[in-house]
């Protein structure tokens, strides 16, 4: 494999958007609207909810861009307003919303698994939920699917969301044809074209195409530049993502103290 500096790929990159005449990157258009302003939410003085799917094969990105969107969300609104979990299982999800203005709810691998009807209806009606307990009345929550695979996930989730974005084009005839009604093949077919590239070289990873309401095209995500917090509820301990300036001593603390819980909980066991 040919190896290139970053700035030799950065170079590369923009050459290649250039052979394939991607001239428009629509990150902060679409992310105003994933994240909309505060003031916004407030003034409707209720729960404003937005669904997203999150498509791609394993290795793609899609978790990497969940976790840019959290941190992303931690910048906007400030770390101390937004809840952040993620779990393969909805009904955890759902118990661990909480008061806090912004809540984002992250499906993972939910290809993988079967999901009761029941199950799945309470993800979508989670706003309703949160208002029933008593939990949240005025902030915004955002739900993320994360799927490998369009057409074996039950119909609600392939027909209720407001915003699409995929990683890797789709190789197969049925999900080429449907992501194609949403963004069209042209953009599909260009975004195919550099499926090669982001196999050889990371930092075509970045390109995204996405769709909101009718309207689609390209986007770049990146790897959280600052450290946020997820809280991993199938693991049971809060991670701390740190992608950059973290030194190897806190590290190795982070690390340290997890096995101590992990020793604990082992321990109560036997």
């Amino acid at each position: 494999m040919v190896r290139l500096t970053n700035q030799q790929q950065e170079d590369l990159y923009k050459q290649k958007l250039k052979e394939v005449n991607i001239a428009n990157i629509n990150t902060q258009e679409i992310m105003d609207e994933i994240l909309p302003n505060w003031e916004d939410i407030e003034a409707q003085n209720d729960i404003v909810f937005s669904n997203m799917l999150i498509f791609g094969f394993q290795g793609s990105g899609k978790s990497l861009s969940a976790d840019w969107i959290i941190n992303q969300a931690e910048k906007k609104y400030g770390k101390e307003n937004v809840n952040a979990i993620r779990s393969r299982y909805p009904y955890r999800i759902i118990q661990a919303i909480e008061n806090k203005k912004v809540n984002i709810l992250v499906f993972e691998d939910a290809t993988l698994r079967k999901i009761s009807d029941d199950e799945l209806l309470d993800f979508f009606n989670v706003r309703h939920i949160a208002k029933e307990r008593g939990t949240l009345k005025i902030g915004y929550i955002l739900n993320i699917i994360n799927i490998h695979d369009f057409y074996s996930v039950k119909k609600v989730m392939r027909t209720t969301f407001d915003f699409m974005i995929l990683c890797s084009s789709p190789t197969n005839q049925y999900d080429f044809n449907a992501f194609s009604k949403f963004t069209g093949k042209e953009i599909l077919r260009t975004f195919m074209s550099l499926q090669k590239l982001k196999r050889k070289f990371r930092i075509f990873k970045r390109l995204k195409v996405f769709w909101y309401l009718g309207s689609s095209g390209y986007m770049e995500t990146g790897i959280p530049s600052e450290g946020f917090e997820v809280r991993n509820l199938d693991n049971e301990v809060v991670i701390l993502m740190y992608r950059r300036g973290m030194s190897v001593r806190n590290q190795l603390l982070i690390v340290g103290f997890i096995l101590l819980i992990w020793f604990i909980i082992i321990s109560q066991t036997f």
